[in-house]
């Protein structure tokens, strides 16, 4: 029988956020922060990348813009649909991130 084990903490924790996996590391994309003691979240500007080997997250990149609600994809580029923090309207957009996904853009 499988059983859950709790692996390391997200630098930023986030919820809404969009996660892909590319060449075998997870890739946190942007989010909304917790809410704090005034009920308000905040949009989240990074991507964290896991690494599965070490149980470890590191800061890989900021995004030009705060986004959540995220969904990701990844065909030699990384695909990315969100709404922007600062939409009114709550329009989606898309993204797209040609990366060296050997290194961290931070």
């Amino acid at each position: 029988m499988s059983s859950w084990e709790t692996l390391s903490s997200l630098a930023v924790p986030r919820c809404h956020a969009g996660l892909v996996n590319i060449q075998g590391r997870l890739y946190l994309v942007g989010g909304r922060s917790p809410a704090d003691s005034g009920g308000k979240t905040v949009s989240v500007d990074t991507i964290e990348r896991y690494n599965t080997e070490s149980d470890q997250w590191q800061l890989f990149a900021r995004l030009r813009t705060a986004r959540h609600d995220s969904a990701c994809t990844a065909v030699g580029m990384l695909f990315i649909t969100s709404s922007l923090a600062a939409s009114p309207r709550r329009l989606l957009y898309l993204l797209v991130c040609q990366l060296d996904y050997s290194k961290s853009y931070e």
